[in-house]
């Protein structure tokens, strides 16, 4: 009886995939290649698939009118996307939950600040506070303090 050697290369990676159920991942991400064609081409232009996390897909989206209606939408969409995935081969595959968030680089930015309207610099302020940077010896920072002192009073 002859002993039995080292298992192969491809036996090894074959017992490997199974135990992973690696092939039923790869599966799941064959949702990126059909999203278009099972969500139709308006959600496609504004929600695409980004990662799957464990059995969960997050989606970005481009706003959140879209988020908030595909969030109502979300079963549907979920039962046409592992129906595709039941079609396209053996195993049970499936997604249980989309997740949706907004695109990072299309998110509104607030408007910008109102800043006060500038007032004229009250002359009488100005020579006190003059007064008071006199006791300063380093006419370099005098400055500084004036230029700053005028900024938070205008």
């Amino acid at each position: 009886m002859a002993a039995e050697g080292p298992a192969g290369l491809g036996e090894t990676l074959e017992s490997l995939f199974r135990q992973r159920d690696w092939q039923g991942r790869l599966r799941l991400h064959q949702v990126f290649v059909f999203w278009e064609e099972v969500v139709g081409a308006e959600i496609a232009r504004h929600a695409q698939p980004q990662f799957i996390r464990g059995e969960t897909l997050w989606v970005e989206v481009s706003d959140s009118v879209w988020m908030q209606h595909l969030q109502f939408e979300w079963r549907p969409l979920l039962d046409l996307i592992n129906e595709r995935l039941a079609a396209g081969g053996e195993g049970t595959a499936s997604l249980k939950e989309l997740r949706f968030q907004l695109a990072s680089g299309r998110m509104p930015t607030p408007p910008p600040a109102k800043t006060p309207p500038r007032r004229d610099i009250d002359h009488h302020e100005l020579a006190r506070f003059s007064a008071l940077l006199a006791g300063i010896e380093d006419p370099e920072l005098r400055e500084v303090m004036r230029r700053a002192w005028r900024a938070c009073s205008s």
